[in-house]
């Protein structure tokens, strides 16, 4: 177990360091993001999906399972925020949007490879695909409360969401290229590889140094905010998963990885998304601080029991 984490955590560390010393700047990680979520991650998505011979009934598994997990832990603290927090409309949204938008791209799809090889991957990659279909629909809400677009223009931007997304369309690729059996060319396979392979240093990396990056702001005054956010996300998404893989039949390490997809810190696109709307954006930014450092204690936890 500490052979598979202690590393995670000490390229964490590493990035949070280069973040403390200065040598990146907001801007910069900001282009390293875009390299990971535009270049490398879907590289990485094409290389091994495209090898990969797909299991059907266990790819609907997954999906069902962070589908369903994704809405119920997004409509509870919908309702916590609005019902016991008192925030408005458009700020529960949000931060139930932050509970619920587990960080898989990054720390999730490194988690799961590392644990269970390109099956573990798949686990990551279903949980993605439920996050970009539930989020993109719930940031279509969020539009349609501040905003008021037509019905016209919530099907084209929840086309244009779903279609545009980077983690689809590699998805989609690697998927149709493994189901027609279609040989990637030896000189595009290795390139994909060597792409592929700044993926794990270089996520983590850029965790910690948004960690030191980010701003955080008055984290005392917004406490309850926080605590709901990081409760939601790593106590009852987790549970709400391993729930539904119990019920389904899932068990060992396949078990501990879906468990584990919940059981991610907050996203860092959960600070962007809030940011547009300038709705709570640091108090999310504190709530990724905080689930990411406990998240390592959860995830030794669930992987370790």
């Amino acid at each position: 177990m500490t052979q598979h984490l202690a590393p995670f955590l000490l390229l964490i560390l590493v990035g949070l360091l280069a973040g403390r010393l200065k040598f990146f700047t907001r801007e910069g990680l900001g282009q390293l993001t875009v390299f990971l979520l535009y270049v490398a991650l879907p590289a990485m998505f094409v290389l091994k999906l495209s090898s990969l011979d797909l299991p059907l009934q266990r790819c609907l598994a997954y999906l069902f399972i962070f589908g369903l997990a994704h809405v119920v832990n997004l409509l509870a603290s919908f309702a916590w925020q609005r019902l016991v927090l008192g925030q408005s409309p458009v700020e529960a949204v949000s931060f139930a949007s932050a509970s619920t938008w587990p960080n898989t791209g990054f720390v999730g799809v490194v988690v799961a490879t590392a644990f269970l090889g390109d099956e573990g991957l798949l686990i990551a990659l279903s949980c993605v695909v439920m996050e970009v279909v539930v989020i993109a629909t719930t940031m279509l809400s969020l539009e349609k409360g501040s905003q008021s677009p037509t019905p016209k223009n919530l099907a084209s931007s929840l086309v244009r969401a779903l279609t545009l997304n980077p983690y689809l369309i590699a998805i989609a690729l690697g998927v149709a290229a493994s189901l027609l059996s279609l040989p990637i060319p030896s000189i595009i396979a290795k390139t994909l590889a060597y792409l592929s392979d700044t993926v794990m240093g270089l996520a983590l990396f850029c965790v910690g140094l948004g960690l030191a990056l980010r701003p955080v702001g008055n984290i005392a005054q917004a406490t309850p905010t926080i605590l709901s956010i990081v409760g939601f996300k790593l106590l009852l998404h987790p549970a709400i998963m391993a729930a539904l893989a119990w019920a389904l039949g899932f068990q060992g390490l396949e078990f501990k990885i879906i468990v584990a997809m919940g059981a991610m810190p907050v996203a860092v696109n959960a600070f962007i998304f809030v940011s547009r709307y300038g709705k709570g954006d640091n108090r999310v930014s504190a709530a990724i601080l905080v689930s990411t450092l406990l998240s390592f204690a959860s995830l030794g936890l669930i992987m370790g029991f």
